[in-house]
């Protein structure tokens, strides 16, 4: 669904990315770590997006299986509306 695919898990994953590079870039120096006003210099946008969709694809395996334990048969495909009603 969307909230898997491409709303709620997606976003969330890159709000806790942004999160820890804040929280890198604030408050790292006060626990003796170097080099943290820097973080945003190695960010390395290709492997978050790749673990991000690791993350999805693993949770619509879930879903799948889930759905098969169950006894539900899942159709994969695409709809349109006829008309307007």
């Amino acid at each position: 669904g969307t909230c898997v695919n491409v709303g709620c898990v997606p976003k969330k994953v890159m709000f806790n990315a942004a999160t820890l590079a804040h929280t890198l870039a604030h408050d790292a120096d006060h626990y003796g770590f170097t080099g943290s006003k820097d973080v945003a210099k190695t960010f390395d946008w290709a492997k978050v997006k790749k673990a991000r969709d690791g993350y999805v694809k693993r949770l619509n395996g879930i879903y799948e299986r889930g759905f098969a334990n169950a006894g539900v048969e899942y159709i994969r495909g695409t709809a349109t509306f006829r008309d307007e009603h």
